[in-house]
């Protein structure tokens, strides 16, 4: 899958294109959606810049919004199809 990838925290230019990201695994209680369409919320920009509270393991890929088509669902996924 195509992917924004952020390896190092800092402005937008350390936001990557990677075409060959693995399509994850779906977990228990997880749902895989087909994005078609994702807004950057200000939170991402604080996420990627390294200034929120709360900072992931590099590298990551960025995205609290999104749009799009549910693939598959996790085993104890009851409200989603």
């Amino acid at each position: 899958m195509r992917a924004i990838l952020v390896e190092e925290f800092g402005d937008a230019n350390v936001c990557q294109l990677a075409e060959d990201v693995p399509i994850p695994e779906v977990k228990p209680r997880e749902v895989l959606i087909r994005v078609h369409a994702a807004g950057v919320n200000p939170v991402d920009t604080y996420i990627r810049s390294g200034t929120y509270s709360r900072r992931p393991n590099l590298p990551y890929i960025p995205g609290a919004d999104c749009a799009g088509v549910i693939e598959r669902v996790g085993d104890d996924v009851t409200k989603f199809e």
